[in-house]
């Protein structure tokens, strides 16, 4: 008989994560570890990422997740309509007690709707018609101004309000939202550098992203066998900057975040 270690929460409220960074610091590995030390919990992954990193994953790191089978990968084109089906197919159906979402990169919903509303409105591609009204204008500062106009701002976001955030709130279990890394530019704004100033990078994609979740954590992979993690924000839990792990269910749910270890007999 085998005897696994996992770890259970003390708290009353969910995880709600939003992890950023880089390529190759290990965003992807984040739900895929806490999977293995929660097995008797069902995790739901959506793909939005070409590299189809979740399917790999399983079939080599994590290959003892793919045996429990609670990791079920939603793979959805990127398209707006079909990810807000999904999405919301997702949510009404989830079990809070045992279920956890994942959207990665939550970066892509962002701009999926972008490209959903210019084609609504303009009836084109949201590249072709950049491209072209790049050739039309005669400066950026002239195409910034037209571009403005064109996507109406005010409405793109509506719709992300109505059919991502409205959504998302309804979920009541874990969340893990995955997103690149922004550099944070001099023009900041005050709240982002009171935020992200001593890392110097943000969370990319919709502007309120980040408060979607209670804690925003940055990846970095400074060398060959260094992963580290600072959290820029985390309520109710003392700040931590570049801390180096190689678990992150066990060096940052359970050493920061308070939970606790158990074991379970197989």
């Amino acid at each position: 008989m085998a005897v696994k270690k996992i770890i259970q929460s003390p708290h009353r409220f969910k995880e709600r994560i939003l992890v950023y960074g880089g390529a190759g610091v290990g965003k992807s590995t984040i739900t895929l570890n806490i999977a293995r030390h929660r097995p008797d919990d069902t995790f739901h992954v959506i793909d939005m990422d070409y590299s189809m990193t979740y399917e790999r994953l399983l079939q080599t790191e994590y290959q003892d997740v793919e045996e429990q089978g609670n990791v079920i990968v939603h793979e959805i084109d990127a398209e707006w309509e079909e990810f807000t089906e999904k999405f919301a197919e997702i949510i009404a159906n989830g079990d809070p007690d045992t279920d956890w979402l994942t959207i990665d990169p939550v970066t892509v919903t962002w701009e999926i709707v972008q490209a959903w509303w210019l084609d609504t409105v303009q009836g084109t591609d949201i590249a072709d018609y950049m491209a072209q009204l790049r050739k039309d204008t005669d400066d950026s500062k002239q195409y910034s101004a037209a571009l403005a106009e064109a996507m109406q701002w005010p409405a793109v976001n509506k719709q992300y309000q109505q059919k991502f955030y409205r959504n998302f709130h309804k979920w009541r279990g874990h969340s893990i939202l995955v997103s690149e890394a922004a550099e944070l530019a001099r023009t900041a704004d005050q709240d982002d550098k009171a935020l992200y100033g001593f890392i110097g990078y943000k969370p990319k994609g919709q502007k309120t992203m980040p408060h979607a979740a209670a804690t925003n954590v940055f990846l970095d992979h400074p060398k060959q066998d260094t992963w580290r993690f600072t959290t820029a924000k985390d309520r109710g839990r003392e700040l931590q900057e570049k801390i180096e792990f190689t678990d992150f269910a066990l060096d940052y749910l359970v050493e920061v975040g308070g939970w606790e270890m158990g074991m379970k007999k197989s």
